[in-house]
C-alpha cells in the first residue's frame, strides 16, 4: 500500500495494519544520507531510529526506544542484492526540509547514518501492537556533502529497496498478514 510521508501518516497506517491482523510490516521510503559515503540511490537499512519526531511521543514516553525487528533487519542484510547498503541508526525528524547544517552535523557525528520522516514512528508503533517491522530506504541526496539528488539513481534504488524487501518476505518468515508500505 502507499502511505502519505511522515509520521503521523505512517502511525495511521500502522494503526489500521496492526487492526487489521497485519504481522508484518515492511517499509520503503527516502532519506538523507548522513555519512560521507552514501549516495544518491543508495539503500540505507536501520537498525534503529533517533525519535527527534513528535508523533512517536504521543503514544509512549521519549525515552521508549525506536527499534526495527532485528531478524528481520539481518535478513535484509543478508540478502544477495546488486544494491549498496549501509546501515546504523538514523535519525527522524518531521521538519521538512529544515534540517539545518548544525543539525546535520550534529547527528552526523554522533553515529547518524541518514535522516528520514517516518521510520521512528514505524517501529515504535508497530512495536506497541507487537507486528514485526523493518524499512529500506533509498537515499535521496546527501545533506552531509550537500550533495542533491540524482533521478535515475533514486528510480534504481527503489526498484532495489523493492527487491530487497521482496527478499527478505521470501525467507519462509512465518507471517499470515504482511503489508509493504511505501
Amino acid at each position: 500500500m502507499k502511505s502519505k510521508f511522515g509520521g503521523p501518516a505512517v502511525a495511521m497506517t500502522v494503526e489500521l495494519l496492526a487492526r487489521a491482523g497485519v504481522e508484518l510490516i515492511a517499509g520503503i521510503g527516502y532519506c538523507g544520507g548522513l555519512r560521507n559515503e552514501i549516495k544518491s540511490g543508495e539503500l540505507v537499512i536501520p537498525y534503529a531510529s533517533i525519535r527527534d519526531e513528535s508523533t512517536s511521543s504521543r503514544f509512549v514516553p521519549d525515552s521508549f526506544p525506536a527499534v526495527a525487528d532485528l531478524d528481520l533487519w539481518s535478513y535484509a542484510m543478508k540478502a544477495e542484492s546488486p544494491a549498496i547498503r549501509h546501515s546504523g541508526v538514523v535519525w527522524t525528524t518531521d521538519a521538512i526540509l529544515l534540517e539545518t547544517s548544525k543539525d546535520v552535523q550534529y547527528w552526523s557525528h554522533r553515529g547518524a547514518v541518514g535522516v528520514d520522516m517516518e521510520s521512528a514512528t514505524l517501529f515504535v508503533l508497530s512495536r506497541l501492537h507487537s507486528v514485526r517491522s523493518f524499512c529500506v530506504l533509498v537515499a535521496s541526496d546527501n545533506p552531509l556533502k550537500r550533495e542533491r539528488t540524482v533521478l535515475a539513481a533514486l528510480k534504481i534504488g527503489r526498484d532495489r529497496a523493492i527487491s530487497l524487501v521482496l527478499q527478505v518476505l521470501g525467507q519462509g518468515l512465518d507471517c499470515r498478514h504482511t503489508a509493504i508500505t511505501r
